[in-house]
């Protein structure tokens, strides 16, 4: 259950029983930033809180409690006082295991792992954006794929949250004779832990079996928009190579796409 921080608790507890406001005791907020916190769209954004219920709703571009309370605790100010219960509202709604994502293990491809391999998969596949495919494969097909990559000891690596796949990263070698020094990069996190390092993680993993396995170029492709993935490739040294106009398309709206490489000579 989430709860007030501490130095909220008497203000939420006094207010609550008139009011079903909590944002608003603060007084008005941005849009921007309630829509920061909401999934619904801003223009009818109710914030919920366990417990609590909402927050705030917003109004003509502003946030507004719903009953019009006036400010209780003044002193703090208003754009410090929603600045902390932005905060408080972030950290309280994260998921539980975002904060520990820089102690979750990498790990090898290893069988034991193939259903939650393929249930992170199929998350990711379902956004329509980062993977070619929109769902996964069936699991017969993907374990099958799984125990070739464990008897071939393949670039590949899990990102684990107790027994579950959170993210994934591969590098499998190009087949043909005069393309056998390059591999092709794929990845993919699970939304719920993204922006915690895990890519970087995973990304760091399989490009150092790379080079150990004897592979000298790594490629990928992505979508141009896809603006967080290219920046943390850029930070690892892919170069941008070419652009490829309408690469993708999800429901009918085409995408462009970028290519990019690393040489293990200039790591």
């Amino acid at each position: 259950m989430t709860v007030a921080p501490p130095l909220f608790r008497p203000v939420v507890g006094a207010a609550i029983a008139n009011a079903h406001s909590v944002l608003g005791f603060f007084g008005p907020i941005a849009t921007s930033d309630v829509a920061a916190l909401a999934s619904t769209p801003p223009h009818q954004a109710f914030l919920h809180t366990p417990g609590l219920g909402p927050i705030a709703k917003v109004r003509g571009g502003r946030a507004a409690p719903p009953c019009g309370v006036a400010p209780v605790v003044p002193a703090f100010g208003t754009m410090a006082c929603s600045a902390v219960l932005r905060g408080w509202y972030r950290r309280a709604h994260r998921p539980a295991a975002s904060h520990k994502t820089t102690m979750l293990p990498i790990v090898p491809v290893h069988e034991k792992y193939t259903n939650s391999y393929r249930d992170c998969l199929d998350v990711v596949a379902r956004e329509k954006r980062y993977l070619a495919q929109i769902e996964a494969l069936p699991l017969e097909r993907i374990a099958g794929f799984v125990r070739s990559s464990v008897a071939d000891d393949a670039i590949q690596f899990f990102a684990i949250d107790g027994e579950q796949v959170v993210g994934w990263a591969d590098v499998f070698p190009r087949w043909a004779h005069a393309v056998a020094h390059c591999g092709s990069l794929g990845m993919g996190v699970h939304p719920r832990y993204r922006g915690q390092g895990l890519g970087r993680r995973l990304l760091s993993a399989c490009i150092e079996k790379a080079w150990t396995k004897g592979l000298s170029r790594i490629e990928l492709e992505a979508r141009a928009d896809n603006h967080p993935a290219i920046k943390l490739y850029e930070t690892l040294g892919f170069k941008h190579e070419a652009l490829k106009a309408q690469a993708m398309r999800f429901d009918g709206v085409y995408h462009d796409a970028v290519q990019m490489s690393l040489l293990r000579r200039e790591t």
